[in-house]
């Protein structure tokens, strides 16, 4: 095992100027995870209250979710 360094910004598939936490690496897949409060949410109208909850659903609505990005670490 080495000593930490200096973390470093990972790139925008990555670090955002939302928060990011929790990485967790995964060395047999060779996956990162980590954890994202991005939010990419746009004013809209929406046709009933099912439409906003699928809207919420599959955007990054500043609620954790949990992202996964290939790395490998040599």
């Amino acid at each position: 095992m080495g000593n930490w360094e200096k973390a470093e910004n990972m790139g925008a598939a990555i670090n955002t100027k939302y928060m990011e936490y929790c990485p967790f690496y995964d060395e047999q897949s060779q996956l990162l995870y980590f954890t994202s409060k991005r939010n990419d949410l746009t004013p809209r109208t929406f046709k009933d209250f099912s439409d906003l909850q699928q809207y919420i659903k599959e955007s990054n609505n500043g609620l954790s979710k949990i992202y996964w990005i290939p790395l490998n670490i040599n």
